[in-house]
């Protein structure tokens, strides 16, 4: 965990009931998070994945707590980098008193979650919301169809992708061209 203390010997919960892990699918899996804390925080017995640390502490309340995942999908995931699927897994495993409301666009590929959300189905609810997918990165604020167009040519559906064009503005076909002049080059 990449915090000042473990937490590991204070059984105590923290101060806040929520977290917020922005680009959710970049925590650490056991192995590099193990790593990081022996190595950097002479913490030698630590034996958990960022998500299941993070979840383990808030679950000390008893009242109640909340972790807010934001995902970033489409992206390449680097070494000790776990996906969303150590998150769910997590839970599976570990947190069976927890509740979980995911949006259901985690379903796409791009997430590669589909097997984590069916072995958490099989023992606990799921709840699906509309709500909980933001459409728009505020990244690309503007350019709202630009994530849409490269989905779209990456899964290799050219009438979603025309669709897409289509409706597109002149700002976001310029881009695409110069990107396509890059990538050719």
């Amino acid at each position: 965990m990449r915090t000042r203390t473990t937490g590991e010997d204070n059984l105590e919960p923290p101060y806040d009931h929520v977290a917020i892990f922005d680009e959710a699918q970049r925590a650490w899996n056991k192995e590099q998070t193990v790593k990081f804390m022996t190595q950097k925080k002479n913490q030698p017995s630590f034996d958990h994945s960022e998500p299941e640390f993070l979840i383990s502490c808030l679950d000390r309340h008893k009242d109640w707590a909340i972790v807010i995942c934001l995902v970033g999908g489409g992206q390449e995931i680097n070494t000790g980098e776990a996906g969303i699927s150590e998150w769910l897994n997590a839970i599976h495993n570990q947190f069976s008193d927890w509740e979980v409301y995911i949006s259901p666009n985690l379903t796409e590929s791009e997430y590669s979650a589909v097997d984590s959300i069916r072995l958490l189905q099989s023992k606990y609810t799921v709840r699906f919301n509309e709500d909980l997918h933001l459409s728009v990165s505020m990244r690309s604020f503007g350019a709202e169809n630009l994530s849409l167009l490269i989905k779209s040519i990456l899964d290799l559906d050219v009438e979603k992708a025309k669709t897409t064009l289509s409706s597109a503005s002149v700002s976001l076909v310029l881009l695409l061209l110069w990107w396509l002049t890059i990538v050719q080059a």
